[in-house]
């Protein structure tokens, strides 16, 4: 009895150490999970499942091998297989990038191929519809990848959405958050209809996913997984086979029903009938096809041929349909209007847009629009006194025609053509004043050198009354009087030339500063300050500007001279020379108080040879002078006086480039 004991604690003894090291022979290999159903997803209740999990488990069975599966999205499982958190991963495709950090098994799991699902009443059917389009990608997927470069190569514009897995790019589909995703077909197979969603039968990229390990680590798992995948994909009969019959058709048998077998020998006789038509009809089709694309081509090639016409004209020109309504515009159309882009004006009513009101304000009847003109009566219109608004409110002057268009003898809208004149009329406005200026100035000239022209023929003639009767006495009066009215001819003639140079001889502007310039004329004019003893002040701290100096000076000399010559009987004569800020502008000033000037003659004097002092001397053209200069500089000089012996102020301004900082 005590030997019988003694064996069976010694066989207890022995089978519990052999169970013991077969515990500890046990290994763990930990595996990133993810869900991309049906081959690793987690369940409702919080377990791994999927035919990846139920052929992991056979081979575990089979080789020790206890699988934890590490469950997160597909990109957090790649970071985990770097960090070597985990050991293994699933569903991996071939990238140089994860060729760095990881091992591939030598035998594919799976062959696979991206796929574009949508709602089930989505109109997506092909490629170029998902332009302006959102969708859904699993961030880090390959088949994501590949879809991106897909409508990159046909130039489509569309929103990529990247979420952690398929599930949530299924979800985000069928809560219309986007309009369709991009998934591996096996995952699209298994859980469109879950979902209520359909494939567009986009489908792209095909390629096979592996196991993998982290780099140069595991080598004898991998070596072990290649060789039952090896195995067992070549039997229908295998653990993986069956599993993933189970997990994809929903049940582990692989034998084909027999009704399947007599419905695919139908369907193949059906298509072996069927595919001769189908030949005979692809012919047709190529032939028909081919004709249309070729006429296409042809009507593409014309259509761009006269889009680039154009728009490469400077002309405006829009078309409008019977309604008014613009039916094409060209690129120098949308600019003069002052808009961004065709589709701004397409459909639009372009007399409510661009012709609404008149150039005073007052509202413009459609009705009575010269380019409807064309469109309901048929004649052709020519305007170029009339505006157009642009988009920002603005108005310009326009010229446009408007022509009628006719199809098959009927009037179908118009196209107008128009152009931007406000320049040309600007310059017409010029041209007009110019031409007065002008004759204003042939009247006054031949007016003035008339005069001296008499008085010298009149004492030509006394000179040969006097030499004819032996007066030689009255002969020396006689030529003094012609010298005279030569001088004065010769100073007339002098001053207009002056004054013809002004606008076409201009010295480069300079610096420069105006109190150093008021001091330069007074000293030329000392002898004639002198003659006429008058206190003159210079407000200090004049700016500086940019002009021709030598002009600038002319107009303060001028304007001094003019302030000297009419500063009547004063018993304190004086003259101030300065400058004041109104409303932004400074104007310089040269003020007297000396005999004034009736308001009447405010514009009168700056006339040609228009004085208010006939007796006076000078030829009457100084302050006609100093006026061009100023003008010539872009400013303006003008008078103010209350009257006769209120004194003058003569004021004068310059454009704001022109001034410099003091």
């Amino acid at each position: 009895m005590k030997k019988l004991f003694l064996l069976g604690l010694v066989a207890t003894m022995l089978l519990y150490f052999g169970i013991a090291a077969n515990a500890e022979e046990t290994r763990v290999v930990r595996v990133g999970a993810f869900n991309f159903f049906p081959g690793i997803f987690k369940n409702s209740d919080g377990e791994i499942q999927g035919f990846y999990v139920d052929a992991l488990t056979e081979i575990g069975r089979r080789e020790n091998i206890r699988f934890e599966y590490v469950f997160g999205s597909w990109s957090e499982g790649l970071e985990r297989l770097k960090s070597g958190e985990v050991d293994l991963l699933t569903s991996v495709a071939h990238t140089p990038e994860r060729e760095e950090f990881m091992d591939y098994a030598k035998t594919p799991l799976l062959t696979v191929w991206g796929e574009l699902y949508v709602p089930l009443e989505s109109p997506i059917e092909g490629i170029r519809q998902i332009e302006k389009k959102k969708v859904a990608l699993m961030k880090g997927d390959i088949s994501g990848r590949n879809f991106i470069a897909l409508v990159e190569k046909f130039h489509i514009n569309c929103t990529f959405v990247e979420l952690p897995g398929f599930d949530d790019v299924f979800k985000a589909v069928a809560e219309k958050k986007a309009d369709a995703g991009v998934v591996s077909s096996v995952f699209g197979a298994a859980r469109h209809k879950d979902s209520g969603l359909r494939s567009t039968g986009i489908v792209f990229n095909p390629f096979d996913i592996f196991f993998t390990v982290g780099k140069g680590k595991h080598q004898g798992l991998i070596t072990t997984l290649d060789s039952y995948l090896t195995t067992w994909r070549q039997q229908k009969d295998s653990a993986y086979s069956r599993a993933r019959q189970k997990w994809t058709y929903g049940s582990d048998d692989p034998t084909t029903p027999e009704w399947l077998i007599d419905s695919i020998v139908v369907l193949g006789g059906l298509m072996v009938a069927a595919s001769g038509f189908i030949i005979l009809l692809r012919r047709q089709v190529s032939r028909a096809t081919a004709t249309i694309l070729q006429r296409e081509t042809h009507l593409r090639e014309s259509t761009e041929m006269v889009t680039l016409l154009l728009n490469s004209t400077a002309e405006a020109i829009y078309g409008l349909d019977t309604q008014g309504n613009c039916t094409f515009c060209n690129a120098s159309c949308v600019s003069m209007l002052g808009y961004d882009a065709p589709e701004q004006l397409l459909g639009k009513n372009m007399h409510s847009l661009i012709h609404h009101h008149h150039v005073d304000g007052r509202p413009f009847d459609g009705r009575e629009c010269s380019i409807f003109k064309s469109f309901q009566d048929g004649t052709e219109t020519h305007m170029d006194d009339e505006v157009l608004w642009r988009s920002d409110g603005s108005s310009f002057q326009a010229e446009y025609w408007s022509h009628p268009i006719r199809h098959e003898g009927e009037i179908v809208g118009s196209v107008v053509t128009f152009l931007d004149i406000t320049t040309r009329k600007q310059y017409e406005k010029e041209l007009q004043d110019k031409n007065a200026e002008l004759e204003r100035f042939t009247y006054t000239v031949s007016h003035d050198l008339k005069s001296p022209l008499i008085t010298i023929k009149s004492f030509a003639g006394s000179i040969r009354r006097d030499l004819a009767a032996g007066r030689s006495d009255r002969l020396d009066k006689d030529l003094t009087r012609i010298e005279n009215s030569a001088d004065r001819m010769s100073s007339l003639l002098s001053d207009l030339l002056e004054l013809s140079r002004i606008g076409r001889i201009i010295a480069p502007a300079e610096l420069v500063d105006m109190n150093e310039l008021v001091n330069e004329v007074l000293n030329h004019l000392t002898g004639l300050l002198r003659e006429n003893p008058i206190q003159i002040t210079v407000q200090p701290g004049l700016p500086s500007l940019y002009c021709d100096r030598q002009r600038i000076a002319e107009v303060v000399q001028n304007l001094v001279e003019n302030a000297v010559k009419y500063m009547g009987a004063q018993q304190a004569p004086r003259i101030m020379i300065g400058m004041r800020t109104e409303q932004g502008r400074q104007i310089f000033f040269i003020q007297d108080n000396g005999s004034g000037i009736d308001p009447r003659y405010h514009t009168t004097i700056f006339g040609l040879f228009d004085k208010l002092d006939a007796g006076s001397d000078g030829t009457g053209i100084g302050l006609a002078l100093a006026k061009r200069i100023v003008e010539v500089h872009g400013g303006s000089l003008w008078v103010e006086s209350k009257g006769s012996g209120c004194g003058s102020t003569f004021c004068f301004t310059l454009d704001r480039q022109c001034l410099a900082s003091t």
